[in-house]
């Protein structure tokens, strides 16, 4: 019974993981993306989308077979590499600064790589238990086929679905982003975000620093900020806080600007500039490209639309 457990709960967390990413391949298309690249994640391309896709239907197919005893004797020491090459990136990707989250789970939970390190850690730990101790539970050769092929049809059809609509739409199937509506902000995401947040309502201005409609919008956003009767105005962009200084020296930002990690951002926002208004710490409307319709309302003819639509 302890094998039969052991992998039937690696496999149940395989397919729990593998299911998000084929829903929501954003926070894993993203993570991949700043594994690659250094500096900021690129826009995912085409290789990199079908990367993803094909580890996503892996992680699914494999889940199922662990969870079922399919082929145990070729299955299990897969997921026992599957295991180790995940950590092994997970670290690697720590160590040289390239992400703070394993990225297992996509946007819906945020492991550390410590966490994850020890979580992979007890997965081997069950699946050799699984692999090396005897049992008496096995399908018949029969069962196992059709179980495998039919995990392996459905899964890499999902996979394919998902993906296409995520690279033709831009969009996943379902959001498991941490800024959404109704949502609490966290106040850690940004750097010295309590002290900058004195008032009621804020106005979360999600940057980078090589984007041209960012700059564009600093002078209208600057006018919103002096004003009392709209919301306390706070950038945020990915970068050191020197990097930062010369921003807003430059471009003459009025408000403060923030420090976010890297990764903390391509969580945050898909594209930019992302506007996230916030009502007493929670998440009111995300906009990207433009301002929420209420505040537009309010602003009147003081600020045109035109000003804040994305380009």
């Amino acid at each position: 019974m302890v094998p039969v457990l052991s992998s039937l709960a690696v496999g149940c967390i395989f397919l729990f993981a593998g299911i998000l990413k084929l829903v929501s391949p954003s926070g894993f298309v993203r993570h991949l993306s700043a594994l690659l690249i250094k500096s900021a994640p690129a826009a995912p391309g085409p290789i990199l989308i079908i990367s993803t896709g094909l580890l996503a239907a892996a992680e699914c197919i494999l889940g199922v077979a662990a969870a079922l005893r399919i082929f145990p004797a070729a299955i299990l020491p897969l997921c026992l590499l599957f295991i180790a090459s995940l950590a092994a990136i997970a670290v690697w990707g720590a160590v040289s600064r390239r992400t703070d989250d394993c990225g297992c789970f996509g946007n819906l939970i945020v492991l550390r790589p410590g966490v994850s390190a020890l979580l992979s850690i007890l997965y081997a730990a069950l699946i050799t238990i699984a692999w090396r101790m005897p049992t008496a539970y096995a399908l018949s050769p029969s069962s196992q086929r059709n179980a495998f092929s039919g995990s392996l049809a459905f899964f890499s059809g999902a996979a394919i679905f998902s993906f296409w609509s995520y690279a033709k739409f831009g969009q996943d199937l379902v959001n498991t982003s941490p800024v959404r509506p109704r949502r609490r902000w966290k106040p850690s995401w940004l750097a010295h975000y309590g002290v900058h947040a004195t008032e009621q309502t804020q106005l979360i201005v999600l940057m980078s620093a090589g984007c041209s409609v960012c700059k564009k919008w600093i002078s209208p956003l600057n006018k919103i900020s002096r004003r009392e009767d709209m919301p306390q105005v706070i950038g945020a962009m990915a970068a050191g806080p020197q990097e930062i200084s010369d921003f807003v020296s430059e471009w003459g930002a009025a408000y403060p600007v923030l420090s976010v990690r890297p990764h903390t951002m391509s969580r945050l926002a898909n594209a930019f500039p992302t506007i996230v208004l916030l009502e007493a710490g929670r998440i009111a409307s995300v906009q990207v490209g433009r301002l929420p319709a209420e505040l537009l309302d309010r602003l009147g003819n003081a600020v045109p639309e035109t000003e804040f639509a994305a380009r």
